[in-house]
């Protein structure tokens, strides 16, 4: 008796050791400092973003800093800033207006790309910087969520070849405060 679970732990030990080697998982850790310097290089000149209005209006949106705060449990907080003006047949009807954006989400990854894209987006907060009333309401929404929208589609940090461990893909990607984990391995053949 004593032999045969001898013999039955030392074979759940080696299908352990082989099933846990057939993954080769390696991992890469990106800080948010890392993430912050790659994304202020990408918004040395500013993104310009058309947002189309009501009755031929139109804005033209020019971001000008984008920055991420990982807040840890696959949490990260997006804050933007930049200007935006009016436009009503091809004439400006304000002078440029400073505006703020905060927006709560996550991160995912590119394998195509091989790249961390914001993903998930929810505009937490807008702020626009001028007295019009009028001006605040209908636009702060849309405003929001074009942001939003085009923040989904730039990629906030490539993934260099040398950091990679090889061909494998990710298989886990965990946001702790201050850093992002991807993990990589082989997927098991079916």
């Amino acid at each position: 008796m004593f032999e045969f679970r001898q013999r039955l732990i030392a074979t759940l030990i080696a299908l352990l050791l082989t099933a846990s080697c057939s993954h080769a998982v390696d991992s890469l850790s990106i800080s948010e400092q890392q993430l912050n310097e790659q994304l202020e290089s990408q918004y040395q000149e500013p993104r310009l973003l058309y947002l189309e209005l009501a009755l031929g209006t139109s804005a033209q949106l020019y971001v000008t800093d984008v920055s991420i705060d990982l807040l840890g449990k696959g949490v990260a907080r997006y804050q933007v800033s930049g200007d935006f003006d009016l436009e009503f047949g091809g004439s400006a009807l304000t002078d440029p207006v400073p505006f703020s954006l905060t927006a709560l989400g996550s991160l995912g990854f590119d394998a195509e790309q091989v790249a961390l894209f914001p993903w998930q987006l929810s505009v937490d907060k807008v702020t626009i910087e001028t007295d019009v009333a009028a001006v605040h309401f209908p636009l702060a929404e849309a405003l929001g969520l074009r942001v939003a929208e085009a923040l989904e589609e730039l990629p906030i940090y490539r993934v260099d070849a040398e950091q990679l461990p090889g061909p494998d893909r990710v298989i886990q990607l965990a946001i702790e405060r201050g850093e992002v984990q991807l993990q990589f391995g082989k997927f098991p053949a079916p």
